[in-house]
Order: C-alpha cells, then structure tokens, then sequence
C-alpha cells in the first residue's frame, strides 16, 4: 500500500457519495467504512499516492456538492509506516471475524421415513441476537444473546407424484404448510401435470392462494 485516503462526512449517504466518487475517480480500493460515532462516518482507500489523491479530492468535491456541512475532514497519508499499515489491517481483520462470529440464522433440516413411505422433514432455525446490555460485573461490560428456536413439519413436494402421495397420507394442514413453501412456477408446474385441462396462461394471473385453492380443488384419483 502505497497510500492511505480519508473522508470524514456527516451521515450515510454523503460516506457512500464520497465512496462511490472516490473508486469512479481513480484506481483505489475501499479498505473500510468506519462509525466513528455521533453520526461521524469514515470512507478509507488505497492506492498509488497520485490516485488516491485524485480520488480524495473528488470524493470531497462531490459530497461538498450535496451539502457543504456534510464534509467533516480528509486527509491523505502517503506512503504510511508499516505500523499504521498493520493497525488498519487488524481493525478490518476484527470486524470480519465479529460478523463471522454473530450468525443471524442457523438452519438444520431433518427428515424422517414414516409409514407409507411418506417423508416428514422437520426445519429448526436456530436464530441469534445479540443484546448489547450495560451490565456490569467487576468493572467489565457483557454481551448477553439469546436462541429462540422454531420447528416446522413439512413435507417436500416436487412432483404431481409427491402431491398425490402427501394427499393420500398426510393431513390437510400439514399438506397445506407444505404447498406454501413451494414457488409459483412449482405450483403451476405441479397443476399442469395434474390436471391436463388447465390453461397455463390462466394460472399465470393467479396468487400463491389461489394457485393453492386450484391444485386443492383438482378431484383426487
């Protein structure tokens, strides 16, 4: 890295306006996007000292251009010491392994052979969230999170044969829960095939529900 480029702005849209600028401006890389707090945000680059100059300088012009208030400061730090180099590496390292670390949802899904070779499957999402609590025990703040966990029994239906057969072996809520999981296009595909009569461009103009409603209709053979 040859050069570092800064541009403090007010708010989130002049940061983006200054990073999208920056990068159209010259052959710099966007290192980061930093909250520094109070609704302070910074746009780090890197690049060759002359292009992130140019970019740095346009960057500014152009979120002076929406609102000169917004622009708090830039700087550019040529050629930067090694030490600097590894600092800004290691707060972007940090932050990539806390976003690894907070998942938002986990999903596992199980299946399970019953009698008449129907299979139930079984999603559990695990989701996590995480608390940001002042809590304060021997001088030390915790994070507390918690795992709310949901299951749902389905049954996966991907043809007029998986149809007929959850028709005949599974209850109507449960067949039902598991035609709304299917897409449109599934739906009308499955109708199609069961029922030759009907009109793709008719089921076209139809919702989910009534998509559902329709292969719920089709008499049973």
């Amino acid at each position: 890295m040859q050069a570092i480029g800064m541009i403090e702005t007010r708010g989130v849209l002049a940061a983006i306006e200054s990073a999208d600028v920056m990068l159209k401006t010259a052959n710099v890389r966007l290192v980061s996007k930093e909250k520094v707090g109070g609704g302070l945000i910074t746009v780090i680059v890197e690049g060759d000292v002359a292009a992130v100059k140019a970019s740095v300088e346009a960057g500014a012009y152009a979120v002076e251009n929406l609102d000169k208030s917004l622009l708090v400061s830039k700087h550019v730090i040529p050629r930067p010491v090694s030490d600097v180099h590894d600092l800004l590496l290691a707060d972007i390292k940090e932050l990539k392994e806390e976003k690894n670390l907070s998942k938002d949802k986990e999903e596992i899904i199980i299946s399970d052979k019953v009698e008449g070779g129907l299979e139930l499957k079984e999603e559990i999402k695990f989701v996590e969230s995480t608390e940001n609590k002042a809590l304060t025990e021997d001088g030390k703040d915790f994070v507390q999170s918690k795992i709310e966990l949901e299951d749902t029994e389905y049954v996966e239906i991907n043809s007029k044969a998986d149809f007929e057969q959850a028709r005949l072996k599974a209850d109507e809520s449960l067949l039902l829960r598991s035609l709304e999981r299917l897409t449109n296009p599934k739906l009308k595909e499955i109708i199609l095939e069961t029922d030759k009569s009907c009109d793709a461009k008719n089921l076209a103009k139809l919702s989910k529900l009534k998509l559902i409603e329709k292969l719920m209709s089709i008499p049973k053979r």
